[in-house]
């Protein structure tokens, strides 16, 4: 016991000094702050505030766990549709060439009409290749030559001429509502897709 009276500052006896001032209210004995005594209602306040700190705590680790999962799972997925759109517009692009190619390897421009090798033909797109109701159309994508798809807007004016002269009144007008439209591709949708040209692809190479 001595012992621990040595150490335990809060068990060494008071001087008669400090005495005199606790007795006279001079001097006010602090009381350790874990040693506080709480009333039952004060316990069970404290206790529901820390829970709401725990609480608070997880939520923030989980939103923040999820956004780095986010993160890291959103440029894996634009990826390989980004990829799958490359190679989507490529092909798509060799099999417009190659449905308007000649057997001598020429291409006849769907709008000027002029004739020009299968290497200088371009997949040219009605409404640009952003618009994706209207990216990858069998109608509103033609095959034509550098001059006309060079021209500002790709010569749209003829372009539509031809296209309703070649499928119809009112197709370029169709094509323009298409082109609006919002279009969600997955990675099913180009997989088949990609399947069903590359087929075509071959068939046109065979003629």
């Amino acid at each position: 016991m001595s012992e621990r009276k040595s150490w335990n500052s809060s068990l060494r006896p008071r001087s008669p000094k400090r005495e005199a001032d606790i007795a006279s209210g001079k001097h006010k004995q602090a009381t350790r702050k874990g040693f506080q005594k709480l009333t039952k209602e004060q316990y069970i306040l404290k206790a529901q505030e820390n829970m709401v700190k725990k609480l608070n705590k997880v939520i923030v680790e989980r939103k923040v766990l999820g956004q780095r999962e986010t993160k890291a799972m959103k440029p894996r997925s634009n990826s390989v549709l980004a990829s799958l759109d490359g190679m989507l517009v490529t092909l798509h692009s060799q099999v417009v060439r190659l449905r308007a190619m000649s057997h001598e390897g020429f291409v006849v421009c769907f709008i000027c009409g002029r004739s020009v090798r299968f290497e200088e033909a371009e997949a040219m797109h009605y409404q640009g290749r952003k618009e994706r109701g209207t990216r990858f159309s069998d109608i509103a994508v033609q095959a034509g030559c550098h001059d006309c798809n060079s021209k500002p807007n790709g010569d749209r004016k003829n372009f539509a001429r031809r296209l309703n002269a070649e499928f119809g009144e009112g197709t370029s007008s169709r094509m323009d509502i298409l082109s609006k439209q919002i279009m969600h591709y997955d990675r099913h949708w180009y997989a088949d897709r990609l399947g069903d040209l590359e087929i075509e692809k071959e068939e046109l190479l065979k003629r």
